[in-house]
């Protein structure tokens, strides 16, 4: 068995066991935060200097971080069939995607990859379109100038493979601006003919924009800020998660189970119909076990239980401020409903239906 396959086998039998403790109570990991190092791993590593194949530590083979979380490079790919990952800090700790990726060269090739940890996307100029929002939103986001699709500080990614790449920004200024999207970091492929303008009218606003391969359409969303406290997802995860649209259960990146953010309210919040049954769940935050909470609020805390007689529409409650999880089967959702709503951000007074003021 070679060190590689047996290095493999050992990491694989390791997160089995650590998702099937987690079927009882998940454990937290570390924090998440930006990567030291971004290493290009796998069979074609002896190929581009390295001493051996699948060597997250050998530094001739990292990428150069570009700015806003995009790191890059290029290598001369000899002929041939590989598969490859992208590994952070030198380490197998944290490697991206899941499974490995194929890369299959006709002929010696220069090679562009790219990792972008905002979405964790890993992206190679010969399997993945690569697309750029280039216009004059690009100097807020850390480029040089505007107008560069060599940049790719405004790189779009498509995570889940449906054809449709996006780029996602809460950073820039209030403003007005204008972009194209550039494919291959240059102008001679652009979308759509016509430059795309948009208005940010304020701070902290969602822009998120948006080509569709399968006609290449352009779109651009400005919408609220982000929810507060960092949080952009919260899943309902556990044992009910198959029974909802879901792969498996503990799945804390099934978007499925996402509950909603309400900004009139300040909490999220999503209704599933529920078959008949005994299950268990939590929310976890952000698509990962590294911050969940369970019963009574408590990180890591333990799973809540939702026994039901029969198929039953439920909803499901998350407030960030106290960490409270719950659902309308196991909790009575109350409101302090009165003249004084309005004051803490509720749209009127006398709303029972506001959850600013939720008991």
């Amino acid at each position: 068995m070679d060190r590689h396959y047996a290095r493999r086998l050992l990491l694989s039998l390791i997160g089995i066991l650590a998702i099937t403790l987690g079927f009882l109570s998940p454990l937290a990991q570390p924090a998440a935060s930006a990567p030291i190092s971004v290493t290009l791993v796998g069979d074609l590593q002896d190929e581009l200097g390295c001493p051996g194949d699948w060597q997250p530590e050998c530094a001739d083979t990292h990428l150069t971080e570009q700015g806003y979380g995009v790191w890059r490079e290029e290598f001369t790919v000899p002929a041939g069939d590989y598969f490859y990952k992208m590994a952070l800090n030198d380490n197998w700790d944290v490697s991206y995607p899941g499974s490995d990726k194929p890369l299959s060269l006709a002929a010696e090739t220069i090679v562009r990859f790219y990792f972008d940890d905002k979405t964790n996307a890993v992206v190679d100029s010969v399997n993945d379109q690569v697309a750029v929002a280039a216009g004059t939103l690009q100097d807020e986001l850390g480029c040089p100038g505007d107008w560069q699709p060599e940049c790719v500080n405004t790189l779009l990614t498509d995570v889940d493979g449906d054809g449709v790449y996006s780029f996602v920004t809460a950073d820039l200024p209030a403003g007005d601006y204008e972009f194209k999207v550039a494919l291959d970091e240059d102008w001679a492929v652009s979308y759509p003919g016509s430059n795309v303008l948009f208005t940010v009218p304020g701070i902290g606003r969602l822009v998120t924009i948006t080509w569709d391969t399968s006609d290449n359409s352009v779109a651009v969303d400005v919408g609220p800020p982000p929810p507060p406290g960092g949080v952009l997802s919260v899943t309902i995860a556990g044992s009910v998660q198959s029974e909802l649209g879901c792969p498996g259960d503990w799945q804390p990146d099934c978007a499925a189970t996402h509950l909603a953010y309400d900004w009139d309210d300040d909490v999220w919040q999503g209704l599933f119909a529920v078959p008949a049954g005994s299950f268990e769940y939590k929310a976890a935050l952000n698509d990962s076990w590294d911050e969940n909470y369970g019963a009574n609020a408590v990180l890591d805390g333990p799973n809540i239980p939702l026994n039901l007689g029969g198929p039953t529409d439920v909803k499901f409650y998350y407030d960030h401020k106290s960490h409270w999880v719950t659902d309308n089967v196991n909790s009575v959702i109350a409101t302090a409903a009165g003249s004084f709503q309005s004051e803490i951000g509720c749209p009127g007074d006398w709303s029972p239906d506001c959850l600013r003021s939720w008991l």
